[in-house]
């Protein structure tokens, strides 16, 4: 595997399409309330929320299942009356869309989520409901690309590694490798 340098330069988190860079979140405390920060979600330097994108939420797509079973159902009832017997069928049709739709809510609210701040990257990978945390030193912190340019970000250091970038799109990967670079490097010299 190949690591290339990024021919985008990057001018600093004005340009950035990702995150979000607050250099002055530790900056304004000092002594106690700074150490209580640094333990705490407000210290974060820089953030990455990285979702997927959804038309519905789940609350929507449940009330979009009511609505049609409420109508195959009654079309079946009126079917039904006319002396065809089609309510097994529009039961089992609407049985199928249910567990589609169980299986997309299960995975609509996947999401990664990295933060940054002096000594800790921390990478939240958020699946089906279930949370894998991987935290790095961030001075030991590798970006480089899982196999090409276009392909997902690969985090690594100290034998650890994750892989992030699902919900971004292929041509916007190397945005975001090159957001999380300029971050690592003005880390301590903001």
């Amino acid at each position: 595997m190949t690591a290339t340098l990024s021919s985008v330069r990057m001018n600093g988190p004005a340009l950035w399409q990702f995150g979000i860079w607050r250099p002055d979140t530790l900056l304004r405390h000092s002594g106690k309330a700074r150490a209580r920060l640094t333990d705490q979600a407000a210290g974060w330097l820089a953030e990455w929320h990285l979702a997927r994108e959804r038309l519905l939420t789940p609350w929507q797509a449940g009330r979009a299942l009511f609505l049609l079973a409420t109508l195959a159902l009654l079309l079946s009832a009126g079917f039904w009356l006319m002396g065809a017997a089609v309510a097994p069928l529009a039961c089992l049709q609407l049985a199928g869309i249910g567990m589609v739709l169980a299986m997309w809510v299960r995975h609509a609210d996947d999401r990664d989520v990295i933060a940054l701040r002096p000594g800790l990257l921390r990478v939240e990978r958020h699946r089906a409901g279930r949370v894998d945390t991987v935290e790095f030193n961030p001075r030991w912190v590798r970006v480089e690309p899982d196999q090409h340019d276009e392909s997902l970000v690969r985090l690594s250091g100290h034998g650890l590694s994750v892989v992030v970038g699902d919900f971004v799109q292929r041509q916007h990967r190397r945005q975001l490798a090159d957001e999380f670079r300029w971050a690592l490097r003005h880390l301590d010299g903001r």
